[in-house]
Formats: structure tokens, C-alpha cells, sequence
């Protein structure tokens, strides 16, 4: 299913001002729910249907397992009802509620970013007005994370080759040092081929090839927003 990223990244917002205003934990279960059925259906990539259905859940887990560990170590001694030496029901219960809250606001961004590919992204940019150079700035740094796993699985196979190990110590001057240097090496390159693509030039520009849209997901991406802030609104008056 082809979704365009500003409806995505609206859905995803909608979802910030939902989990964030309502504050409730069955609410945050079910954002990360429904987000992970959202991402296995309208994932850009893999192809394969499973990878695309436990992508992201893996990712908003192994995200949100960190702040879980650190939420029971703060507040699971501290409660009233007491169970075991530093470990109370209600203090772990506060400790489940604020991890469900972070894992949801995680897992939207995370569903949401999996709905579309950066190039896709930056066509949308192009496409709404937005002034080139800033559209190549958003595209490339969410292309730096990728990119950087790759130069360092080169770099590793290429020390593995020449029987250096990469362990330890030897990480700093065999793989950090090379990959800021690819990095670099890199972002000269692209800076040379966008002066001669004319990016700094002011004008229209055409894409050949838009990213799909549909009236739909124009409605879409504007009303569920305000639905949220309605919601919200409306419970605290309630």
C-alpha cells in the first residue's frame, strides 16, 4: 500500500499529541498496536512479508527495553505495597505505565519512517515548496544511519581480510578513524556533484517522477490531527 510521507508523518504526530495529552497506559498499548499493524501493512521495504511484519516491532522494542530497565530501577523500590526487598506493585506499575508512554511516542516515529523511502520523502519536500538545499539537508541525514552501517561492515570485512582485529582498543583507529574519513570523503563528493546538479539555484524544478498522492490522505493528514488536539482538549474539560 502506497502512503505519502507527510500522511505518515501527520498520523505520526497525531499519535505524539494523542499518547502525550491523554496519559493513559491502555491508550499507549494501543498506539503501539495499532502502529505496528500500520507499519506491517504499509511498509516501503523489505519486500518479504515477514521481515516487513516484525521490523518494526523488534526496533520499538529493543528501542524502549533500555528505558524500561531504567523505569524499574527508579521506581519499582519506592512504592508503598511492597513485595520483595527494593521492589513494590505500584512502583512497577508506574514503572510499566511510563514505559508503555515512551514505547508509543518510539513506535510511531518508528512505523511511520518504515511507510516510506528518504528519496520519497525528499520528492514530497520538492513537491511542497520547500527550498532545495533543505530538502537534500532532511534527505541526507536521514540517510547518514544507513549509510554509516554500511561503511562499517565494509571496514570490518575489509580489517577481517587482512587478519586485524577490531576488537578492543584497535575499534578507534581501525574503524572510527575510517569511517569519519569515508563519511567525509563522501559528503565532499556530494557537495562537487549537487553545485554542477545547480541545487543552490533558485526556480522551479521539475520531478519526473511525483510520489502518489490522493485526496484522501490530503483530508487524511489534516483531520486526524485535529481530531487529536480535540480529544485531548476534550478530556480535560471533561
Amino acid at each position: 500500500m502506497s502512503v505519502h510521507p507527510f500522511t505518515s508523518l501527520s498520523l505520526a504526530a497525531s499519535g505524539w499529541i494523542a499518547v502525550v495529552g491523554l496519559n493513559s497506559p491502555w491508550f499507549s498499548a494501543a498506539c503501539v498496536l495499532v502502529s505496528w499493524v500500520y507499519a506491517g501493512v504499509c511498509a516501503a521495504q523489505p519486500k518479504n512479508l515477514m521481515s516487513r511484519v516484525v521490523r518494526v516491532p523488534l526496533w520499538s522494542v529493543a528501542l524502549s527495553a533500555p528505558v524500561a530497565a531504567s523505569m524499574i530501577l527508579i521506581h519499582a523500590p519506592h512504592g508503598r505495597q511492597r513485595l520483595a526487598p527494593l521492589l513494590t506493585s505500584d512502583g512497577l506499575l508506574v514503572a510499566l505505565e511510563l514505559t508503555l508512554r515512551f514505547m508509543a511516542l518510539v513506535t510511531v516515529v518508528v512505523a511511520a519512517t518504515a511507510t516510506f523511502k528518504v528519496a520519497d520523502l525528499a520528492k514530497a519536500l520538492q513537491m511542497a515548496g520547500v527550498p532545495a538545499s533543505l530538502g537534500y539537508v532532511v534527505g541526507a541525514t536521514l540517510q547518514l544511519a544507513p549509510e554509516a552501517r554500511s561503511a562499517i561492515r565494509r571496514i570490518k570485512e575489509a580489517n577481517a581480510l587482512a587478519g586485524r582485529s577490531t576488537r578492543g582498543s584497535a575499534v578507534f583507529p581501525r574503524v572510527v578513524v575510517p569511517l569519519m574519513t569515508t563519511l567525509m570523503v563522501r559528503a565532499a563528493h556530494s557537495s562537487a556533484t549537487l553545485e554542477t546538479l545547480g541545487l543552490g539555484r533558485t526556480g522551479p524544478r521539475t520531478v519526473l517522477s511525483p510520489v502518489p498522492d490522493s485526496p484522501g490522505q490530503r483530508v487524511l493528514r489534516w483531520a486526524v490531527p485535529c481530531v487529536s488536539v480535540a480529544v485531548v482538549v476534550g478530556g480535560y474539560a471533561l
